[in-house]
């Protein structure tokens, strides 16, 4: 490897300097310069990376020369990847750091930026440029430490590359060798950027990680603790107990000087993964959240309280803790109204409907009136997934509605309804149904058409809540549209239950019970009111008479499953 003086060191130092002042002079000069010095040193590894971060970035961006720019730079960044062989851990690094800025030139709308990104994804994609890059970087994985592992993952995270299996094993191999003792900042800084590294992660790799950085959890401030947590949610990996005993009871006595945006980043990670703290933890999560300083911002507050909505369990021995939360954060949005969007608020309506659990928690009236007032003046901005959030938390929280908004929705409703996903549609159905909000004319008719349409894509659970729906309102559909409905209900029963459908001897699956009753409840009052017969199996028969011996015996399960007293 190149040795560098004391002396050759400060040279290179100003050889630099005087790059990065000619970088401002005209085009052709700056190139004529950058190629003489260059020239002057090829085999040096610590010039080639210096005057590559000096010069490239600056002269793109102040140079509109277009092709040849682009043709330019290519050239230096080629020449630069073919020496990386015999550089060091620090500049092959570097190295990475360097495509990776230059390929966010990208961004800039100037053309030298536009040319600086091609030339950078040039180096990516050709033969000498990263792929090149990384078989030096792999050779060289015996010799790395923790920061280089972490270096290379995140630049290579930046730049959307994503490495082979052979070169990703040879990584976690490699990494988890110098795991043990390893600095616990660095640790999570580790997995924090593997995680953005594309590829699937080892489950024993995250596992060693966890397990070095838990053996001094003094050391880790809660930032960083937030940071592996946030790791895990991209990683899709569940930590074992021992990770979460350590977590919550370093953590508990550490949140009071947790910053809101913080509070929010670990509510998020921790509901995400389903982690459920101690009752002490709790209770110091709602302490430092009532004794901040520094007040919540809108969405803060809206992502806070959706996160605490899917992190509490119905009936669980935090719900009065969680009470209490919640009512803190809506202090805060009640402040806040005027400026919240309406994603946020809509956010906020899901989440309350969410934590009402069977009334068990209800927000103050006055709290849900002026969400309420607020979002009804927002309505026509709504997209479609945040407006099946709205009816879905509304008929949740089963607060009046103001006058005016039941109409306003309705006809929002009306002009969004194909671009509804499947279930969007049918929670919002089963809202409409919960809120007895009766469509008119038009809506059925858009409604109607759109079933039309999806009947066949409809999965079991997404039918059952629309028929459900349409039953109770109730909606009479056309004689087609029914007649499409009830064969699809009986393919879909057929293919979920095909395996365990015999005649005379018909159980369906305990996890999908609740959806077949629900489903066949709701075909039947539908054909009942359209036929007028006692049940089912007479009305699926009044519509064809060749049923196999797996649909004789779906309807006579349907037919028992429905006599008066059975629910």
């Amino acid at each position: 490897m190149h040795s560098l003086s004391a002396c050759g060191l400060v040279e290179r130092n100003s050889v630099c300097s005087r790059l990065s002042l000619r970088a401002a002079k005209q085009s052709k000069k700056c190139k004529v310069a950058f190629s003489r010095e260059y020239g002057s040193y090829p085999n040096d590894p610590l010039l080639l990376a210096q005057s590559l971060t000096a010069k490239s970035r600056e002269f793109v961006h102040q140079h509109q020369d277009g092709a040849d720019d682009a043709d330019w730079l290519t050239a230096v960044l080629s020449v630069s990847t073919s020496k990386l062989s015999v550089h060091s851990n620090a500049v092959l690094t570097n190295s990475l750091k360097r495509l990776a800025s230059l390929r966010a030139t990208g961004g800039s709308s100037s053309a030298a930026a536009a040319a600086a990104a091609a030339a950078a994804a040039a180096a990516v994609e050709g033969p000498e440029g990263l792929a090149g890059l990384l078989e030096s970087v792999r050779a060289r994985f015996a010799s790395f430490g923790l920061q280089h592992f972490e270096e290379v993952a995140l630049q290579l995270g930046q730049l959307g590359y994503e490495p082979d299996d052979e070169w990703l094993a040879s990584f976690e191999r490699h990494s988890m060798a110098v795991m043990p003792g390893g600095s616990p900042r660095l640790l999570s800084r580790l997995l924090l950027a593997r995680s953005k590294l594309p590829g699937a992660c080892s489950s024993s790799w995250c596992g060693a990680c966890l397990e070095a950085m838990t053996a001094q959890p003094e050391r880790l401030t809660v930032s960083s603790w937030v940071n592996a947590l946030w790791a895990l949610v991209r990683l899709k990996h569940a930590p074992g107990r021992t990770f979460q005993a350590v977590f919550f009871s370093s953590t508990a006595s550490r949140l009071d000087d947790v910053s809101p945006e913080l509070l929010t980043h670990l509510a998020w990670s921790l509901s995400r993964l389903q982690l459920q703290p101690s009752y002490l933890w709790w209770r110091s999560l709602v302490n430092a959240t009532a004794g901040i300083e520094k007040a919540f911002s809108h969405g803060q507050l809206a992502s806070l309280i959706h996160s605490v909505a899917l992190w509490a369990e119905p009936g669980g021995i935090h719900m009065r803790d969680v009470q209490r939360l919640v009512d803190l954060l809506l202090v805060e949005v009640d402040c806040q109204l005027a400026v919240m969007q309406p994603g946020e608020l809509t956010t906020i309506l899901w989440s309350l409907g969410s934590l009402n659990f069977a009334g068990k928690y209800v927000p103050d009236c006055e709290v849900q009136d002026a969400l309420l007032a607020a979002i009804q003046g927002q309505l026509p901005r709504l997209n479609p997934g945040q407006l099946a959030s709205l009816c879905w938390g509304l008929a949740k929280l089963q607060h009046p509605l103001p006058e005016g908004f039941a109409e306003a929705l309705l006809l929002e409703v009306q002009a969004q309804v194909q671009g509804f996903a499947d279930g969007g549609l049918a929670n919002v159905m089963w809202a409409l149904a919960k809120l007895r909000l009766q469509p008119g004319v038009a809506f059925k008719e858009a409604l109607w058409e759109e079933l039309h349409a999806r009947c066949s894509s409809l999965t079991l659970h997404d039918l059952s809540t629309l028929l459900w729906a349409i039953a109770r309102l109730p909606l009479q559909p056309p004689a087609d549209l029914l007649g499409e409905l009830t064969q699809q209900s009986l393919t879909l029963l057929r293919e979920v239950h095909g395996g365990l459908l015999h005649a005379g001897n018909f159980t369906p699956m305990p996890t999908s019970r609740r959806e077949f009753a629900e489903l066949t409840e709701a075909t039947a009052n539908l054909v009942l009111a359209e036929l007028g017969v006692g049940g089912l199996a007479e009305g699926a028969a009044a519509a064809d008479q060749s049923f196999s011996d797996e649909e004789s015996a779906l309807n006579g399960y349907c037919a028992v499953e429905f006599q008066p007293g059975c629910r």
